[in-house]
């Protein structure tokens, strides 16, 4: 006689799983293509794993353009050794945030880069985001030099300043008038 042997299995789970890690990997790439600022992944030999869309409004550069080249070919040649330094502290595990330094534009122009980074060990990747820097340099341009107007005004107007700690009603600064007057 001929006999059929069947074997049943139940595959619940690693369908379930299947959807799940799919709707995950969706996520991640809407995360990926929507974000303003650049996400990135680099191995150990500095080479760029993964970048998102990002990159092209902020260096010119679509993604794909990225891949497979090494980080510091984008990088302007003067922040090299300090971003290399940098980078050696990652790989050493340091976590690091506000990093200010500069990148070469597709077109050649220079861009301020924002950025912070943390690396996994295990599977010898670093992470970043990175924010173009353009307006928090122009801010911080126009704070100084409010400051400095408002550091010549309190020194130099003819009338007496004094600031106190309303708390401990210490004095904390004076204008040189008030060191005259009193």
């Amino acid at each position: 006689k001929d006999y059929t042997i069947l074997t049943v299995m139940d595959v619940t789970d690693e369908v379930v799983k299947s959807k799940a890690l799919e709707t995950t990997r969706n996520d991640l790439k809407k995360i990926m293509d929507s974000s303003m600022d650049m996400i990135f992944a680099i191995d150990s030999d500095d080479i760029i794993v993964s970048v998102s869309a990002a990159s092209e409004s902020i260096l010119g550069y679509k993604p794909e353009e990225m891949i497979g080249k090494r980080l510091f070919d984008f990088l302007y040649l003067p922040d090299k050794e300090k971003t290399i330094q940098i980078a050696n502290m990652v790989k050493a595990g340091v976590k690091v945030t506000n990093v200010e330094n500069h990148y070469v534009h597709k077109n050649g122009s220079l861009v301020p880069l924002h950025w912070s980074a943390v690396a996994n060990p295990a599977e010898h990747i670093r992470y970043g985001i990175a924010r173009e820097a353009t307006e928090i340099k122009t801010r911080r341009a126009a704070l100084v030099e409010s400051e400095k107007l408002y550091h010549y005004l309190f020194d130099n107007i003819p009338v007496t300043i004094i600031i106190w700690d309303f708390e401990t009603l210490q004095f904390t600064d004076c204008n040189d008038e008030a060191i005259r007057k009193y």
